[in-house]
């Protein structure tokens, strides 16, 4: 009985990983056909664009980047600028999407002037305490 159990709860969490991978794939579908990717080809990659970085106690930071640059760059220079080693002390956010190192401008329809928020992430089972940083002098 038992290893029909361990069997049941394997199916169960393979198939709503196989329901996620579905509506990945239905959500990539459906904004290729309604021509999203034909306007974010159509952007010059060589444009730079202004964003405004918020951290979490609200200053607003300006940065000016390409359009073809991963925004890992961006990351990693805000943190350096506030004195943090590790990318994962901060999400990025734009318009409620958390922003991934590989992700571009282009890929997230950032336009010029835009602003991307910043938060401290929760703490997976106590893996680290976010609110303890090292800053660095």
């Amino acid at each position: 009985i038992y290893f029909i159990k361990n069997i049941y709860n394997i199916c169960v969490l393979r198939f709503a990983d196989y329901l996620k991978f579905l509506k990945r794939v239905y959500i990539i579908y459906k904004m290729n056909s309604e021509g999203t990717s034909e306007t974010v080809n159509s952007v010059p990659s060589d444009k730079f664009i202004n964003v405004t970085v918020i951290c979490p106690d609200q200053n607003k930071i300006p940065f000016q980047m390409k359009q073809n640059v991963q925004m890992g760059r961006l990351m990693n220079l805000f943190l350096r600028r506030e004195g943090l080693e590790n990318i994962d002390f901060l999400v990025f956010y734009h318009k409620g999407r958390r922003i991934r190192s590989t992700d571009t401008p282009i890929s997230l329809n950032i336009s010029d002037g835009d602003v991307i928020k910043t938060h401290f992430p929760e703490p997976d089972h106590d893996e680290y305490d976010s609110d303890c940083v090292y800053l660095s002098e």
